[in-house]
């Protein structure tokens, strides 16, 4: 009798733990399915954009370069989109890196009343190069370059001096042309610069007179 009412003591216990684990099980299934349909979901998401990148007309590189600096105007955080979560290198020293850095930067600036000026913006290659006028209550010059993978920007340097000037040639760190000549001259005028490059380091060694090809009445230089 005494074993009987044991068994029918656990009986009546297991009932209730059976129906719990039942309960438990559901709910893990609820769970599971839930991640998996919102994986599913993200999936489909990223394919419908890429499906849209595809499609739709493409942006050039420098314009996406150029809504991004304006953002340091504007404040408008979704201009840096353009930046790689994920690889963005970001070398100047007071930034953070990735996107939400960036983010971050552009709202803190909005609130000071900055003013960016984007003079001249080429793209070659992978390379964005952005010559801008900056005024965050005094006023600068910047030089940056993107580098690009895709249509995400994942790495950046950039150069920011004080602006000056006139030079003792009447020029101001800005002057020249804005836009894009003789694109077929391309690689002419990259050995152009390369030499130019190395003859003044050669020159400012020797002092022999240097080599490079400079239209004297045309050239224009903008240093101050």
């Amino acid at each position: 009798f005494f074993l009987c009412a044991s068994m029918s003591s656990l009986l009546s216990m297991a009932a209730p733990v059976t129906a719990m684990l039942v309960v438990a099980r559901s709910i893990q299934g609820v769970i599971r399915r839930f991640f998996m349909g919102r994986r599913v979901v993200r999936c489909l998401q990223a394919d419908a954009a890429k499906k849209e990148r595809e499609s739709s007309p493409q942006i050039a590189r420098k314009d996406l370069i150029r809504k991004l600096l304006k953002g340091i105007e504007t404040g408008d955080s979704e201009a840096a989109s353009v930046v790689s979560e994920e690889k963005y290198i970001q070398h100047n020293p007071q930034t953070r890196e990735g996107g939400e850095g960036l983010a971050a930067l552009f709202k803190r600036l909005s609130k000071t009343n900055p003013r960016v000026n984007i003079v001249r913006a080429y793209e070659d290659g992978d390379f964005v190069f952005a010559h801008t006028e900056y005024d965050f209550s005094t006023r600068n010059i910047g030089f940056e370059i993107f580098r690009f993978e895709g249509n995400v920007a994942v790495e950046h340097w950039d150069n920011i001096q004080p602006r000056q000037g006139p030079n003792a040639s009447g020029r101001s760190m800005v002057d020249g042309p804005t836009e894009s000549k003789d694109i077929d001259l391309t690689e002419t005028n990259k050995k152009t610069r390369t030499l130019f490059r190395d003859g003044s380091s050669h020159w400012s060694q020797s002092r022999e007179p240097t080599l490079i090809p400079i239209r004297e009445k045309r050239f224009v230089a903008t240093q101050p």
